[in-house]
């Protein structure tokens, strides 16, 4: 780990950084107390030519800091010149941001842009990016408090964020989660995701930047389920998203390699998904528990009670109404008899 006053300080990433050919698989790493002067406090990655196949996962990026971008991760793909186009895959799964800022630590309070922030640009790089089980809390920045997503230059990048749970990240100016891009073939969709922080000062949660000028927003930025605070953001198409609390649980190891937060008993996020896109959560418990799956990273194991009544004779009787030590039983079957 890197840490101290800014001329100690690596430029950009503070725990580690790869440069130009990089397209690593990193698994079980915890990225802590890192520092950077520009970005990438914990993570710096520099793709600069060729096919990509990057994957990160079961990582956690806990209390880390940058001065301008990226206070945890930043991740920059652009050819130079000669190098092949950059094509392919990037994967974060089961990975969990917390407590990672922007800022100076020799001004404090400067803040800029995310926890984390993807950025591609250049015409020869087309991606697909896509985040599965992420958990992101109390990160703060101005500019995406969370993660920011931008393809500039003629890039493209189709950006997929599937049950992820954003929860107590702040800034004061622009989002949770900011888009930017200049192509209008660039699509960032979003689904069975828990976006609950405290409104930013503009209101928004979810924040788009049309970098071409044309004031228009690309064809897609999409919700496809989710628990949002606010509503449906206006930059946003929206499909089955509630304005509903889904009354998370305090942040804590609640199993597997990442911690998170879980919905409590009575959430609106448990059972929210009609089907599971994914069999499994950020721990590797199995989706789904009941009858649909949960929204966010963390599904809520629900008990299951099995009753054998021998035949013929057997019966289940109960004197008194028994008081619930769990969720409702949300499925019985009998089998013979």
């Amino acid at each position: 780990n890197a840490t101290g006053n800014a001329p100690d300080m690596p430029s950009v990433g503070g725990g580690l950084y790869c440069d130009r050919y990089c397209s690593p698989t990193l698994q079980q790493l915890v990225f802590e107390d890192n520092r950077a002067m520009s970005g990438g406090g914990a993570l710096g990655l520099l793709i600069m030519g060729g096919p990509v196949d990057l994957h990160l996962r079961d990582l956690v990026f806990r209390n880390n800091h940058a001065q301008s971008i990226g206070a945890a991760l930043v991740l920059t793909a652009q050819r130079d010149t000669g190098e092949e186009a950059i094509t392919g895959e990037i994967t974060l799964e089961r990975v969990a941001f917390t407590n990672n800022s922007i800022q100076d630590p020799l001004t404090p309070g400067q803040s800029a842009a995310g926890a984390a922030i993807l950025q591609f640009a250049g015409a020869e790089t087309l991606l697909d990016v896509r985040l599965t089980n992420t958990s992101w809390h109390a990160n703060s920045a101005v500019i995406g408090a969370a993660l920011v997503l931008a393809t500039g230059n003629g890039a493209v990048a189709h950006t997929q964020i599937e049950y992820a749970t954003f929860n107590g990240n702040t800034g004061n100016g622009i989002g949770t989660v900011f888009f930017a891009s200049d192509s209008p073939d660039a699509t960032f969709q979003l689904d069975n995701v828990v976006l609950w922080d405290d409104p930013n000062v503009n209101g928004e949660l979810i924040m788009y930047n049309d970098l071409s000028g044309s004031g228009t927003a690309p064809p897609i930025i999409g919700i496809d389920g989710g628990l949002v605070r606010g509503g449906c953001p206006a930059v946003a198409t929206c499909m089955a998203v509630q304005d509903a609390d889904p009354l998370l649980g305090a942040w804590l190891d609640h199993g597997g390699f990442v911690p998170g937060q879980l919905p409590a008993a009575g959430s609106p996020a448990i059972d929210a998904a009609g089907s599971c896109l994914l069999v499994q959560d950020q721990r590797g418990v199995a989706r789904a528990q009941g009858p649909g799956c949960d929204y966010g990273a963390l599904e809520v194991k629900q008990a299951q009670l099995t009753v054998v009544v021998s035949t013929p004779g057997g019966e289940v009787s109960a004197a008194a109404v028994p008081v619930p030590n769990g969720p409702a039983i949300n499925e019985c079957r009998q089998t013979s008899g």
